[in-house]
């Protein structure tokens, strides 16, 4: 019953034309609703997680874990242990001074639990420089350089105007930045854009904690002690689950 419901509700979020995707697509197939049909496939839902809400949750939580390892990529930034039995994404904007804070917990964490693989993605929001910034040292970092110098450099400026960002670049130790590199950070950046929407982060800094089959959402200025304590209730949650 859940599994037709569900499959219902996506169909009238999408439209009434249904087609199945990859390189040998069937023939398009229309469904066509009339309002009653409509109207009686949405309170068929809506009436079903009303009497079984654990099932709900339970369906928002498996989506939120489908989608964010989609998003984790081969060129993701990334510190900890790599084999970590808790991943942490964390979203940073370099122009926002929270986020640089909870990035330092977060390296803290890291280095105190042993288990905590910590990913990096970029997602700035505060403004044009922080995008410049952004998109310039990763391309540097993927062009040789080193991110860590680049954003020590950076920090050390206190500022993102152009020249700090410039200063941030030489300060990675890149010759020169690749335009492919350049290309790719700007992937990259698109990548944590959808990333962050799907999930429905709305406010930085933002970390997603993921542990077996269980996925937590955290945002704020989070102090040590709380990303700490969410590190270990993931990870007990996940050993029983």
């Amino acid at each position: 019953m859940k599994s037709v419901l569900l499959a219902a509700a996506l169909a009238l979020s999408a439209g009434t034309a249904l087609a199945q995707e990859g390189p040998a697509a069937a023939p398009e197939v229309v469904v066509t609703l009339s309002p009653e049909d409509r109207e009686a496939i949405i309170s068929g839902v809506v009436t079903y997680f009303k009497r079984n809400p654990e099932e709900l949750v339970q369906a928002i939580m498996s989506w939120r874990q489908r989608s964010a390892p989609a998003y984790i990529s081969a060129d993701d930034p990334t510190s900890g242990n790599p084999k970590g039995d808790v991943t942490v994404i964390e979203f940073s904007d370099l122009g926002c001074g929270a986020c640089r804070e909870v990035t330092g917990r977060l390296a803290r964490v890291s280095a105190s639990d042993g288990g905590v693989r910590l990913i990096h993605k970029d997602y700035p929001v505060s403004g044009p420089e922080a995008v410049e910034a952004s998109l310039r040292i990763l391309a540097a970092s993927r062009s040789g350089g080193s991110r860590q110098k680049a954003l020590d450099s950076l920090a050390s400026a206190g500022r993102i105007d152009a020249k700090a960002v410039e200063d941030a670049v030489r300060a990675s130790g890149a010759s020169t930045v690749a335009p492919e590199a350049l290309s790719s950070a700007r992937d990259s950046l698109e990548r944590s854009r959808q990333l962050a929407a799907r999930i429905g982060i709305k406010a930085l800094p933002a970390i997603v904690l993921l542990s077996g089959d269980k996925v937590q959402v955290l945002t704020g200025n989070m102090s040590e002690a709380e990303v700490a304590g969410a590190v270990a209730a993931i990870r007990e949650a996940a050993r029983n689950r």
